[in-house]
């Protein structure tokens, strides 16, 4: 089989390759350049796989890096991604790998930032903390190694409560308890830190 013709698509970086008069394949001009793809050259339908191979998977990373671009992700939310995106699970693994092989997921680094920005933006304790990850993959070991050192800010807490509940300060206890116990319970922190934080708002009440 004998390349005849290589045509640039409009608008794309993509050419169309020509093997004896025929259209055989949509490609990327920068794997036609890698693999030395011109007019007359030989090709065997070996390299015919391969390449269509080597474009299926630098449109997955591609697709990959786009998905990074909004934020970090973790292995786990990749995969699903590109599952969606209906790729085989082949490309997903050699796309995974990729991404892992040049640190551009780390599932440890994930989770440190994760816990960062949910602790500090939205106030999640630690019990929420480690529900979310699990569900987005995360290993249990990885999740208890980042949340060795997680310190729950309890005059940060106490402040937002403060500002958040100020009308139910003369309110019965219960009533407090239900209300602000219940927001921080479904914040994920522990009895402990919202008994603490009860009696401190009290306290200020």
């Amino acid at each position: 089989m004998i390349i005849t013709e290589i045509v640039p698509q409009k608008n794309t970086d993509r050419v169309n390759i020509f093997i004896d008069g025929e259209f055989s394949l949509g490609l990327s001009i920068f794997l036609a350049h890698e693999y030395s793809l011109k007019v007359g050259k030989f090709i065997d339908d070996e390299l015919m796989e391969k390449l269509r191979e080597d474009d299926i998977f630098n449109n997955a990373k591609m697709k990959a890096f786009r998905y990074l671009s909004y934020k970090d992700r973790s292995i786990k939310e990749m995969e699903d991604y590109l599952l969606k995106k209906e790729y085989s699970p082949h490309i997903i693994n050699l796309t995974i790998s990729y991404m892992l092989d040049n640190d551009y997921l780390n599932d440890k680094r994930f989770a440190e930032n994760f816990i960062q920005g949910k602790s500090k933006y939205n106030n999640y304790g630690p019990r929420k903390i480690k529900y979310d990850l699990m569900n987005k993959g995360i290993e249990k070991e990885i999740i208890d190694l980042c949340l060795d050192d997680f310190d729950e800010d309890l005059e940060e807490i106490i402040d937002l409560v403060s500002r958040k509940y100020e009308k139910l300060k003369d309110a019965q206890y219960n009533k407090q308890y239900s209300t602000i116990g219940g927001f921080l319970s479904r914040k994920g922190h522990s009895y402990d830190t919202i008994k603490k934080v009860m009696d401190a708002f009290r306290n200020r009440g």
